[in-house]
């Protein structure tokens, strides 16, 4: 996407270059005559007419990518990406190719001469208006290809259990109302109790070695517990779910009432959403175990791309802690002796400087 805007906003430049090119005898004419095609296709109004169209419609999709690359991707996050982007996506299908935000920003940069001819950076283009009905014609059957790939991501089996727990996660939609038997409306805690049925019946076993030791029922009840006192005394409804999860693990009340839902709530933050961050692991091991050290270790290669991947940058380590750590870890040369202060050593002739003096003389 960053090269596409780039292209766009540097067209002009890119032509006029390889214009020069083809112009320059000190180039051989194959290479010439190659650059000369390659500039009748890339000055031609379609290429850049689509390069627009795409650049819109996939900024949703870039959107998405970029939210789900982030070393803390948690289900909250993940799923208010989706939404996100669907939004985008549904605002760009009202909307008509010339009024997308790209594709009006090329249009109005279009200049035409006396003689009818239209430029864009001083590069002339023809058919500009075929282009773009082009465009618009494919408009709609292309925004139904990104958006059904958008859904099957959402639609795949794993995602089905991310939904769950952002729905249980997400403290700022905890505050609901739903009618009761006469339509007087009542605080609605129950909306999650389908999703911490299915997430304790998938993960029941972790959640036991975890230290869970109540029944369905009981876990329910505390997540209903929860919801009441984080609504009522944290301002759950209008405070990031980041900072309320944080109040709710340090409250004293963590240890005593929410013991069992706050494992399960620690499992749905572990729960991954994407593939990038183990993606970026395997290319530091390409950089880190390269054909010069293969010879690396397990336990000093495993070492190494954890330090690489989860501690802070060289600038911001303090190193004290760790040559704290290791002095203190074991008593390192108690007898040695302070070393002694020796006199500079003066430097005296040698004997055979002295002979050859004489024999000069």
């Amino acid at each position: 996407m960053s090269a596409l805007r780039k292209y766009l906003g540097k067209f002009g430049v890119y032509v006029t270059h390889l214009q020069n090119v083809v112009e320059d005898p000190s180039y051989q004419a194959a290479d010439r005559a190659k650059v000369k095609g390659y500039i009748a296709s890339w000055s031609s109004a379609t290429t850049l007419v689509n390069l627009c169209f795409f650049l819109d419609v996939l900024t949703p999709v870039e959107f998405l990518s970029v939210s789900f690359q982030k070393d803390f991707a948690d289900p909250v996050s993940a799923v208010n990406a989706l939404t996100k982007a669907f939004n985008k996506l549904q605002r760009l299908k009202e909307k008509s190719v010339r009024e997308c935000p790209t594709m009006k920003f090329f249009l109005d940069k279009l200049e035409e001469n006396e003689d009818g001819e239209v430029t864009y950076q001083n590069i002339q283009l023809k058919d500009v208006l075929g282009a773009v009905e082009s465009v618009d014609m494919k408009r709609e059957e292309i925004l139904a290809i990104v958006e059904a790939n958008l859904r099957t991501r959402l639609e795949d089996n794993d995602s089905e259990y991310i939904l769950s727990i952002a729905q249980i996660l997400n403290c700022e939609g905890w505050k609901r109302t739903r009618q009761d038997d006469n339509k007087v409306s009542q605080p609605d805690i129950e909306f999650a109790d389908a999703n911490v049925t299915s997430i304790y019946t998938k993960f029941q076993h972790p959640l036991t070695k975890a230290g869970v030791n109540c029944s369905l029922v009981e876990l329910i009840n505390e997540l209903h517990d929860l919801i009441e006192y984080a609504l009522e005394y944290l301002s759950a409804q209008s405070t990031h779910y980041l900072k309320t999860w944080r109040k709710i693990f340090n409250s004293p009340l963590a240890k005593e009432r929410f013991k069992n839902i706050l494992l399960v709530v620690e499992l749905a933050f572990c729960m991954p959403v994407s593939t990038a961050k183990i993606e970026r692991l395997f290319s530091r091991l390409k950089r880190v175990k390269d054909t010069t050290r293969t010879l690396l270790k397990q336990e000093r290669l495993e070492n190494l791309l954890r330090i690489g991947e989860e501690e802070p940058p060289v600038e911001e380590f303090d190193a004290l802690p760790a040559v704290k750590s290791w002095s203190e870890d074991k008593v390192r040369r108690p007898n040695q002796k302070v070393s002694r202060t020796y006199n500079q050593r003066v430097k005296r002739r040698d004997i055979h400087d002295d002979d050859s003096d004489v024999e000069m003389a």
